[in-house]
């Protein structure tokens, strides 16, 4: 089971790429999940750790984006 202080794999690239596909901005992505838009900024520069929460989150938003797109 994952918690939600786990970190992932994602690299920030991985995250801002994932960010650009949905058409989301880094302070959109903060508003929708309750996170400070700085935090997301330093997810995205490699300065904090993903949080595992998070890298699922938008793994979601990109598979429903990826389904509706073909449905």
């Amino acid at each position: 089971m994952v918690t939600m202080t786990e970190t992932t794999n994602m690299t920030g690239d991985q995250f801002a790429q994932g960010l650009e596909l949905l058409g989301w901005r880094q302070v959109e992505f903060a508003a929708k999940t309750g996170v400070a838009p700085d935090t997301v900024n330093r997810w995205i520069h490699d300065r904090q750790p993903i949080p595992a929460w998070a890298a699922a989150h938008l793994r979601l938003l990109l598979a429903a984006a990826e389904f509706h797109r073909l449905h």
